[in-house]
């Protein structure tokens, strides 16, 4: 994934808008949440949505804003190699949601064999972006009972992020832990035409709510004069930038 970010000044608003939201440099802050919903109750310098990547730029990048998470059920083990199967539900921070399936395989420093409920965390700009090979490296520890955590990146760096597994395992021999790299190949369910064109849909739908709100009052035609249309900021500053996406 790039980390360039595209940013275009407002003038209108004296803000700069970049990709999801705008930053203004008279609050020196962001005047919307993130729309990813980076929060983690553990970490106290995510708990400000209106802050960059936890405030902490020169370790962190956040190119789209966005995220993807999953949870489901993941099967693997393997003697030195090996591989698994996993299932998920995957959502997006635009809401999008689908069915992930993938199959992984690659070596394994042990012999083991384990059941596990697997929660996803990628900086993905959509579930769609999760479809095709990625690179899985990880490890778990622990005898019957026991947790992982796997580093993933796309093929094509994408996105990155996280699985963290809490499962049954059998003992893994002959050490207490294994450690493992997989390739992973994911297909997500519905395909991304399908997925579009609900989206079109709904776009339609609110780009039809808001022409109904931009026509002339009766106050704007006053004296057979044409006039600009009244209409609210914010509205007029939401079209700009569906002119600009498009």
């Amino acid at each position: 994934m790039s980390d360039k970010v595209i940013t275009e000044k407002d003038y209108e608003t004296n803000s700069t808008y970049m990709l999801d939201r705008y930053y203004s440099q008279g609050y020196g802050r962001f005047l919307s949440p993130d729309p990813g919903y980076d929060y983690d109750q553990l970490d106290p310098m995510s708990w400000n949505l209106y802050s960059y990547v936890r405030g902490n730029p020169i370790n962190n990048v956040d190119p789209t804003g966005e995220v993807t998470f999953g949870i489901g059920l993941n099967a693997s083990g393997g003697l030195m190699y090996g591989g698994g199967g996993t299932i998920m539900v995957v959502i997006d921070s635009k809401f999008n949601i689908g069915i992930a399936t993938s199959k992984a395989h690659g070596p394994m420093a042990v012999v083991s064999a384990s059941l596990n409920l697997v929660f996803q965390f990628t900086s993905a700009e959509n579930i769609h972006q999760l479809n095709g090979k990625s690179l899985d490296i990880g490890g778990s520890v622990g005898e019957l009972g026991s947790v992982g955590m796997e580093f993933v990146e796309s093929e094509k760096d994408v996105y990155r992020g996280e699985n963290i597994y809490i499962g049954v395992t059998i003992p893994k021999l002959p050490l207490p832990f294994e450690l493992h790299g997989f390739i992973d190949n994911t297909s997500v369910f519905p395909d991304e035409k399908a997925s579009d064109s609900n989206s079109n849909r709904e776009e339609n739908d609110k780009d039809k709510e808001l022409q109904e709100k931009l026509k002339y009052s009766p106050e704007d035609t006053q004296n057979d004069k044409k006039q600009e249309p009244s209409y609210n900021k914010f509205i007029k500053i939401q079209i700009e930038k569906r002119e600009r996406e498009e």
